[in-house]
């Protein structure tokens, strides 16, 4: 699954695991030549069910294709079968995530067009001004911030906006739970 942060999760679940090792986690960008990005160590391995996740922070532009390898204790290999998750060539704008936001963090993710000095302002719902703040977002600070929200703004419903000197700008509702 295609995250909003542009990373991709692989999930999968076993119905009964028996006398396996590991499982192995491979990537390939034409569905030929795979490459292992990670391991999971076995959870139950009893003959009862399990479910597993593992994240890619760096998928290709385009068709990224997963498999997982199954190695069992007597040496013996199996692979799962082959899904693919395409990704756009460009991430449009930007992205607030999680939302609605439990806790006080602030998520978002900028498209590389989408670079700049922004403005950041949470507006309740009679208009009032709540909180404002600032991000610089380039090529050194990266896609990726997290933008920790003061303690005393209540649980609620919330408008956030974003724009920078250019005229890019963003809206969107924002729940504070």
């Amino acid at each position: 699954m295609q995250n909003v942060d542009g990373t991709i999760t692989v999930d999968w679940k076993t119905t009964a695991e028996n006398n396996i090792k590991k499982y192995v986690v491979e990537k390939s960008a034409d569905a030929i030549n795979f490459n292992t990005i990670g391991t999971k160590n076995i959870l139950m391995n009893n003959g009862t069910a399990a479910t597993y996740n593992f994240k890619d922070e760096f998928p290709f532009e385009g068709k990224n294709f997963y498999r997982i390898k199954i190695e069992y204790l007597n040496g013996d290999i199996k692979y799962s079968h082959v899904v693919k998750i395409a990704i756009d060539k460009t991430v449009p704008g930007i992205s607030l995530y999680p939302n609605p936001i439990v806790g006080r963090s602030l998520n978002l993710y900028f498209a590389p067009q989408f670079f700049g000095n922004y403005n950041i302002t949470i507006v309740n719902e009679i208009g009032q001004t709540i909180w404002s703040g600032k991000i610089l977002c380039d090529n050194n600070s990266g896609r990726k911030f997290s933008v920790e929200l003061p303690k005393n703004i209540a649980a609620g419903k919330y408008h956030l906006s974003m724009s920078d000197s250019s005229g890019k700008s963003f809206k969107t509702a924002l729940l504070l739970l």
